[in-house]
């Protein structure tokens, strides 16, 4: 990993999007778990009436969009604040300036969908104080390194366990959060997902209702150049009745609603190698 982030910044970006793109195919054809895995998440997706064709075309997507996102993991992190903004096009970021104004902390939560280390590019360079809450990756020394990149540019990269003390704190000090809502490693809630029951985190909802902070759905995607859309909702809060469970539930259909649109317009940019149903 090292070597390749000394290497692969400087290499073309035109030949590096090519060889990417061919290592995504051969990941796909090599990876039968994975691939089954896709397909069986992006069958409920595109709902029962898909093609096969259709379907095969956006699971291999799938395995070139994470291919590539690996190669702007480490190319990403290395542009300066000009490059990413000629590269990154923000549309709703007076979303990210409402929920934050409120000084009670804004939580972005996001499906993997696209690439999130661009979006804290964006947010390290606008001087945004931010915290992302990452899945602890094995090995240890792959975890470690990716955190460290992703740490560069002064955002606070924390491992989900052992993460609510930290994202506590950062929502009390008016600071964006940024949290995963279609893999829980954690119990979650069980919610329809694209018409079907899914399990999903529920610790965004939770930590709004409890902190007070505004809540905004946020994306990512690529678009055919390789160049990248940022999409920011408009920020809303979680309702506090008697009822915390009922409270919790709405506030991640609601989200969820948001994402699914998302998620059916980009299927091949949907990065999600975890079954997500288990009907």
């Amino acid at each position: 990993f090292r070597l390749a982030g000394v290497i692969l910044p400087l290499l073309p970006e035109r030949f590096s999007y090519w060889l990417f793109t061919h290592i995504g195919d051969l990941i796909h054809r090599l990876n039968r778990r994975a691939r089954e895995t896709v397909r069986d998440n992006l069958r409920h997706v595109l709902g029962p009436t898909v093609s096969e064709q259709t379907l095969r075309e956006a699971v291999r997507g799938v395995f070139r969009t994470q291919a590539k996102n690996y190669f702007d993991l480490f190319r990403v992190l290395k542009l300066t604040e000009a490059e990413v903004e000629r590269r990154v096009k923000v549309e709703g970021w007076e979303n990210i300036e409402k929920g934050l104004a409120r000084g009670k902390g804004l939580i972005v939560a996001s499906a993997h969908v696209g690439n999130f280390d661009v979006v804290m590019q964006i947010l390290a360079f606008r001087r945004v104080p931010t915290v992302l809450v990452m899945e602890h990756i094995q090995p240890e020394e792959v975890f470690q390194y990716v955190r460290a990149l992703r740490s560069d540019k002064g955002i606070e990269v924390v491992p989900v366990e052992g993460a609510a003390r930290v994202v506590m704190r950062a929502l009390r000090e008016g600071k964006l959060v940024g949290l995963a809502l279609d893999w829980d490693v954690s119990e979650g809630v069980v919610v329809p997902f694209f018409g079907a029951p899914a399990r999903v985190p529920a610790s965004y909802a939770e930590l709004a209702r409890h902190t007070g902070a505004s809540i905004s759905v946020g994306f990512l995607t690529r678009r055919p150049d390789n160049t990248y859309l940022v999409q920011i909702e408009p920020p809303f809060t979680v309702p506090k009745t008697a009822d915390r469970q009922q409270d919790v539930h709405e506030t991640v259909t609601r989200a969820l609603a948001i994402a699914e649109r998302y998620i059916r317009a980009y299927p091949e940019q949907w990065v999600m190698f975890h079954r997500i149903w288990n009907e």
